[in-house]
């Protein structure tokens, strides 16, 4: 029997500091999104001592998110759903490369390099968006049309959403 209730993948997209760039990320949720069993991926920035210095260092990161609705989550995409186990789906993760000391090296790049293993590895249902130009284009201008439309402008309760897969708004 196959189960029609697998996890769905988001492209998050969370305000940054600097202008102009958003920070990306990945979610992973139950069909239902209870904040219970959402899960995000990304990889992210930090000073941490190497070499006895203090330097700019990428990680890898994978944690629950004890609260979906954060301030700085602008939007999000569906899409696709993960055919996989979640053991599968983070092992895939784990093994995309995290770059050091390389000033083109960024989230986005992470997020590209993910999608790519996740092709690789057939994590996600072939009904999902796996062309990441495409993902990313959409992601782009769904934000920016949020933001033109004054979307945050102030604090609301739910993030925007688009499914990408059915090509409309699912969460205003």
């Amino acid at each position: 029997m196959i189960s029609r209730n697998k996890d769905r993948l988001y492209v998050a997209l969370y305000h940054h500091k600097r202008e102009g760039e958003n920070h990306w990320a990945l979610l992973a949720s139950s069909k239902d999104a209870n904040p219970d069993s959402t899960n995000r991926y990304h990889a992210t920035n930090k000073l941490v001592k190497r070499d006895g210095t203090l330097k700019s260092t990428w990680e890898f990161e994978h944690y629950p998110l004890l609260e979906t609705k954060n301030a700085r989550l602008l939007v999000k995409v569906l899409i696709g759903k993960i055919k996989s186990s979640q053991y599968n789906f983070e092992r895939s993760l784990e093994r995309v490369p995290i770059v050091q000391d390389n000033p083109e090296w960024t989230c986005l790049t992470w997020i590209r390099n993910a999608m790519q293993q996740l092709a690789r590895d057939k994590i996600l249902s072939d009904s999902s968006v796996t062309d990441w130009t495409f993902i990313e284009a959409k992601s782009s201008s769904y934000a920016k049309r949020k933001k033109d439309e004054g979307r945050f402008e102030e604090w609301t309760e739910t993030t925007p959403t688009y499914d990408l897969m059915a090509e409309r708004e699912i969460v205003v």
